[in-house]
């Protein structure tokens, strides 16, 4: 008779088990992944280049008692509109500051683009493809919705890790183009770079001086970093985060009930009646 109700209680814990994974199938887990899609989109929507739309303004920067930096930039979506630097650096060997800016579009070959925007576009973009798929179908089994939701927390992951990226050491290979484009020309040997970068991540603008005379080693100097605030930098970076975290939660939830089913079903059993 022990072992009886013994046998009893077992199943009605199967039983409520098998109640809340459908439950969490069903509703949270397609509820979750669509929250995640919308954010993803948005963010992705903010990377696009809008001709029609006012350019984005940044501003960062210091000159402090005759030395530092500061800067003007436009954005538009990933892209780069224009670019205004104030440099007042002992190496430049000059009273005033100089001043520089960017040649407008029409005077340049091409499109400049922020590099690091662009990996974080291309990132959201295997995001939103994997989040494509119908989520019922998505959803349709305990694995299924686990390698689903495991595979899109790492490329979230990877996303953010593309912007929080220590502040440079070394000019990109944006830099000579955009070192080329300034207007009146930097002195000779000099780069200007622009970037993203720091945690949480800001538009950075970099000064690179050439290596003094009789150092050891080549290139450049240290770097001189003004950083700013993008507000759709910002409100990208949020919602990646957002998402970040309702995957992860949801994550762990799906991962304990593959856990608990370990022993009793197979994962080659992709049916939904075998893995409730």
């Amino acid at each position: 008779r022990e072992k009886a109700r013994g046998a009893h209680s077992a199943d009605l814990l199967m039983d409520a088990d098998s109640l809340e994974l459908a439950w969490l199938l069903d509703t949270e887990c397609q509820a979750v992944l669509a929250r995640v899609a919308k954010l993803l989109a948005d963010c992705a929507e903010d990377l696009e280049v809008d001709e029609d739309a006012k350019p984005e303004a940044v501003r960062g920067g210091d000159i402090d008692e005759g030395r530092g930096m500061r800067f003007s930039a436009a954005l538009n979506g990933r892209r780069i509109e224009a670019l205004q630097v104030q440099l007042a650096l002992p190496e430049l060997d000059r009273e005033a500051p100089l001043r520089c800016s960017l040649a407008a579009p029409a005077q340049r070959a091409k499109q400049l683009v922020l590099p690091q925007l662009l990996a974080w576009r291309r990132w959201l973009g295997e995001a939103l493809a994997l989040l494509a798929t119908p989520l019922p179908a998505t959803c349709a089994t305990l694995y299924s919705a686990d390698a689903a939701v495991s595979r899109l927390t790492q490329l979230l992951g990877r996303l953010l890790g593309v912007l929080h990226a220590a502040m440079p050491a070394a000019p990109s290979e944006l830099s000579a183009e955009v070192t080329r484009l300034m207007q009146p020309a930097l002195p000779e040997a000099w780069r200007l770079d622009i970037s993203v970068a720091a945690e949480p991540p800001r538009v950075v603008v970099s000064a690179y001086p050439p290596r003094a005379a009789g150092a050891a080693g080549e290139g450049y100097g240290a770097p001189t970093h003004a950083a700013a605030v993008a507000p759709s930098l910002e409100r990208g970076v949020a919602r990646a985060e957002t998402a970040q975290r309702l995957c992860t939660d949801l994550a762990a939830k799906l991962r304990l009930h593959v856990e608990l089913r370990s022993g009793r079903n197979p994962p080659a059993a992709q049916g939904r009646s075998a893995v409730i």
